[in-house]
Order: C-alpha cells, then sequence, then structure tokens
C-alpha cells in the first residue's frame, strides 16, 4: 500500500493548519514531524519500488540503479553508527529547544513597552 504514505502525510499537513486554527501548538508541531516522516518515506518508496535512482534520456542501459549509487559497506556501517548516536541527541535538542520555546512573547512581558 504505497499510496498511503502520501495521503498520510497530506492529510498530516492539512491537521497542522486545523491545530493552528485552535491554537494546539503542541499538536501543530508533532503533526510537522509526521508530515516529514510520511514525506520521506513516499520518496524512499518511490525509488525503491521503482529500482532506479536517476532513470536515464538516452538509453536505459546509462540508468543509475540502486546498486550502483549505493557506498561501500564500511560506508554503510559507520553511517547507520553514527545515525542511532547523534540522531537521539538531536531529537532531545529539538525537543529541549521546544520546551524552552514553547510560549509566545507577550508584549507586557518581554520588555517591549520599555523601549528595547
Amino acid at each position: 500500500m504505497p499510496w498511503l504514505f502520501p495521503i498520510a502525510a497530506f492529510a498530516t499537513l492539512a491537521s497542522i493548519w486545523l491545530a493552528l486554527s485552535l491554537r494546539r501548538d503542541t499538536l501543530a508541531f508533532a503533526m510537522s514531524g509526521l508530515t516529514i516522516v510520511f514525506a520521506t518515506v513516499t520518496v524512499f518508496i518511490a525509488l525503491f519500488t521503482r529500482g532506479e535512482v536517476l532513470p536515464s534520456t538516452i538509453d536505459p542501459a546509462y540508468s543509475l540503479t540502486l546498486d550502483e549509487t549505493a557506498s561501500r559497506h564500511y560506508t554503510l556501517v559507520l553511517m547507520t553508527w553514527v545515525g542511532a548516536i547523534f540522531l537521539p541527541l538531536v531529537i532531545g535538542y529539538q525537543a529541549w529547544n521546544y520546551h524552552v520555546f514553547r510560549e509566545r512573547v507577550r508584549p507586557h512581558q518581554g520588555g517591549l513597552d520599555q523601549g528595547y
């Protein structure tokens, strides 16, 4: 069911607008993350099921396939470990960043009425 992911990406994108209209910022933040995930999975499915990363317009023999464009085994293993270590750090930083900046600045609180 590869058609499910583009529909889910569109639905989560539409739900961002709805969540912002209802002033549900946390829900809008979560839906924007899901939109990115579903859109990325859609691109991966499109590349994987087709079997060609870059089809040639001159001759099909010149097309780039997944096997021809993949890195060596050592590079893939290394990048898997790097991703496994740093991806949770990046996600944790984003969650902390959202927690720090979760409230909007209000004019009567931020010193805007004092001239700076």
